[in-house]
């Protein structure tokens, strides 16, 4: 991800700030890799169930004149196509929390390194030499917790949203009689809305997971302020974070977006790319550390 030259900040006397802490775009791709990988394999049998069986369907429901005893046609498809959407589901309520579970770990390790990095930066300390201070502590699995809590809900929300318009595609096509091609053309839009969802999701909690976690690894070290940055990355761009850039604030707070109507950290709000710079009490760098 490109980011955009921005103003230096205006660093407090008697401090220096660090690098940047940047989400993690490979471990992002990878997120977004799994995440479409389960929903081009939801949708490719979906899709190919839901032909098979609508044409199997089709010459019933044109002939249906609902006056039989025998069930409507398009009930019958429903009821066929709930058991295999509830198949789907099990399988995304299955994989949801091994993935979470990944994704958090990595992102955690991730941070970790980040803010280690950041931090030798200015203190002239080895970057493995800061990592192995890091501990699983109370805080660090409290977060990584959360994270794994939202994104099992993020990825099993990705059938059940999905769901829903697919069986509404269906019984207009058996109530208007259309044919299986249009059927096929207009699940492959919703299948384009699902995975747009999905690559927002890998995005937005990449963002989320690198702010939440780096802040615990920051606060860890004593540290306790840091310098809002503004990545210039969206089209339309937050005037309030664009305010933003170069201010410090704290840790345990953020700063008052008056959009948002309370306080944020940088890469917290959807669609934010903002990110931060650890401030940390200037001395004079060690050599050969």
């Amino acid at each position: 991800m490109a980011f955009r030259k921005i103003d230096a900040p205006k660093i407090p006397a008697g401090f220096r700030a660090g690098a940047p802490i940047r989400p993690n775009i490979g471990l992002q791709r990878e997120y977004r890799r799994k995440l479409l990988e389960l929903v081009d394999e939801m949708y490719a049998s979906v899709t190919w169930w839901i032909g098979a069986e609508y044409r199997r369907q089709l010459p019933r429901i044109m002939e249906y004149d609902g006056k039989g005893m025998d069930a409507s046609p398009a009930a019958d498809l429903m009821k066929a196509l709930r058991r295999r959407l509830r198949q789907w589901q099990r399988r995304f309520d299955e994989k949801s929390d091994m993935l979470a579970q990944w994704f958090a770990r990595e992102a955690a390790k991730s941070a970790s390194t980040a803010v280690a990095a950041s931090v030798a930066g200015v203190t002239g300390h080895t970057v493995a030499g800061i990592a192995v201070e890091f501990q699983m502590t109370r805080a660090m699995n409290n977060a990584i917790a959360s994270i794994v809590f939202e994104n099992t809900s993020l990825i099993r929300s990705l059938p059940q949203k999905a769901f829903l318009e697919i069986e509404g595609l269906v019984m207009r096509g058996a109530r208007t009689g259309y044919d299986a091609g249009r059927l096929t053309d207009e699940l492959q839009k919703r299948f384009g809305v699902t995975r747009r969802r999905a690559e927002f999701i890998s995005r937005d909690q990449m963002n989320k997971a690198t702010e939440a976690l780096s802040r615990v690894r920051m606060q860890e070290l004593g540290i306790a302020e840091a310098v809002w940055i503004h990545s210039g990355t969206p089209k339309q761009p937050r005037p309030t974070h664009l305010k933003f850039n170069g201010q410090v604030f704290q840790l345990d707070q953020g700063l008052y977006d008056a959009d948002a109507h309370r306080y944020v950290q940088p890469g917290e709000l959807p669609n934010c790319y903002c990110t931060k710079r650890p401030l940390i009490p200037a001395y004079e760098k060690r050599r050969g550390a």
